[in-house]
């Protein structure tokens, strides 16, 4: 089947029927690097991501002034 247009899941079942798989289970650190990375900053009223704002008393607490 060298000129056979395949789909990437074809080519990975017609290699998995061949090619022996050997499960390896990933780690926390692991699972954590394969996480896509975005860079936010906190603002005062929360953090915009996509278009939605999330806010908790965590990201910006109030400032408690003492008399």
């Amino acid at each position: 089947m060298p000129h056979s247009k395949l789909s990437p899941n074809q080519m990975y079942s017609a290699l998995s029927a061949v090619a022996p798989h050997v499960p390896v289970s990933l780690g926390r650190d692991d699972r954590i690097a394969l996480l896509p990375l975005v860079w936010r900053t906190v603002q005062p009223y929360g953090i915009n991501l996509g278009g939605l704002i999330y806010d908790a008393d965590l990201l910006c607490p109030p400032i408690q002034v003492f008399r």
